[in-house]
């Protein structure tokens, strides 16, 4: 029997009600619910959530559709999803598959609207918080894309679904407002209907694309060369692919994203410089987008 290669999931939620804490334990049966998710949790609804009439938290990981089946049965009245996490797996044979795969993701990657890509990377560290085997987790690299209202993250781990290396994606999106504008959910029974693949895919089309640096486009900027011309010595060559890796290894920049990022912050800091500008000043200015020097991947 095929193996599905890509398994897509509810990763975590949390749903924020108005009944008190005591109320909401003796309402729903934890134990029948345990059966339908990986954990479930209640809580005592965050300080800030209370200055909203909000009393308890309900905190779930990899629910099952029955899961909410089952918890619409309660009638929860006044409550709200106030974060939702998307996943997708996609199965490697190996962790040294999923780990390497990782490595090439992060290279390409960016999301769109983003100015602070964020990257844990632990492969020369002695010691990691993620390498913790018990709880599946196994990379030494995590990715960061977005802020708080709408993020992608990417990293290798054992997959939640079945128990086999996989690179795990995740769209985290907080506020019941967002969740609602961005994949239409507000209530139970969206989440017993709820398409993941449909919303998980729709959301990383809007938002995420891979291309990566053209050393030679990049060169030829820095050294003033012709953008227009094509044929170059091998001296020459050599010399614009020199002065984009240069350039490169100078601002510790090791992908598409930190591109991006490293420029938009290089132009910040020119700017608040006073006075006359130098003619590298002027380049790095004159740069609109990052597409200029960059060869779009297929998805």
């Amino acid at each position: 029997m095929a193996i599905e290669n890509s398994l897509y999931s509810f990763d975590y939620l949390r749903i924020i009600t108005k009944m008190h804490l005591n109320d909401l334990k003796k309402l729903i049966d934890i134990e029948e619910l345990q059966k339908e998710c990986r954990i479930i949790k209640i809580r005592q609804a965050s300080e800030a959530a209370t200055k909203y009439g909000y009393h308890s938290l309900i905190i779930v990981t990899v629910p099952s559709k029955r899961f909410f089946e089952l918890l619409s049965l309660y009638n929860l009245a006044n409550y709200k999803f106030s974060y939702v996490e998307l996943a997708k797996d996609v199965i490697e044979n190996t962790m040294d598959d999923a780990r390497l795969e990782s490595y090439r993701i992060k290279k390409t990657m960016v999301k769109k609207y983003t100015l602070d890509p964020h990257t844990i990377d632990t492969r020369n560290s002695l010691h990691t918080v993620r390498l913790r085997l018990e709880e599946g987790l196994f990379s030494d690299l995590t990715s960061y894309y977005g802020g708080e209202v709408l993020k992608f993250v990417v990293y290798a781990r054992l997959s939640k679904l079945n128990n086999t290396p996989c690179i795990h994606s995740e769209w985290r999106i907080r506020g019941a407002g967002n969740i609602k504008k961005k994949i239409n959910i507000a209530t139970l029974k969206d989440c017993i209907s709820f398409d993941l693949k449909q919303f998980y895919e729709k959301l990383t089309c809007q938002y995420i694309h891979h291309s990566e640096i053209n050393r030679v486009k990049f060169g030829k900027f820095i050294l003033g060369y012709d953008g227009r011309r094509n044929i170059y010595t091998k001296r020459q060559r050599m010399r614009i692919e020199l002065a984009a890796i240069t350039f490169l290894s100078i601002y510790d920049i090791s992908s598409t994203a930190d591109f991006v990022h490293n420029i938009r912050e290089l132009q910040k800091v020119i700017k608040s410089q006073p006075g006359r500008k130098n003619l590298f000043q002027k380049k790095i200015l004159s740069i609109k987008s990052h597409c200029m020097f960059c060869d779009l991947l297929p998805p």
